[in-house]
């Protein structure tokens, strides 16, 4: 979705996506929101590359972590791998 121009909000437990739709957005806006979101679903069900960009692996390694009291200390050993902190 973010390669279509769209920025939402992955949740975990229960797994899900936050969006903010208000009278600002045109029904042509909804439109191809609803549209680009059959597309992205149809691919990754069919398997299409390029899921593990952005954010999308950790937060599904965090989800399936069993002690999820080490989440904290895996994000921040992740963000000082990766912004050289």
């Amino acid at each position: 979705m973010t390669k279509r121009g769209w920025h939402l909000s992955a949740l975990q437990k229960p797994a899900g996506l936050h969006m903010c739709i208000t009278p600002a957005h045109s029904v042509e806006v909804i439109d191809r929101l609803v549209n680009d979101l059959k597309q992205c679903t149809n691919e990754v069900k069919a398997g299409a590359e390029g899921g593990e960009e952005g954010m999308a692996p950790m937060y599904g390694m965090a989800e399936r972590l069993p002690d999820r009291n080490i989440v904290g200390d895996v994000l921040v050993a992740y963000q000082e791998a990766t912004l050289d902190c």
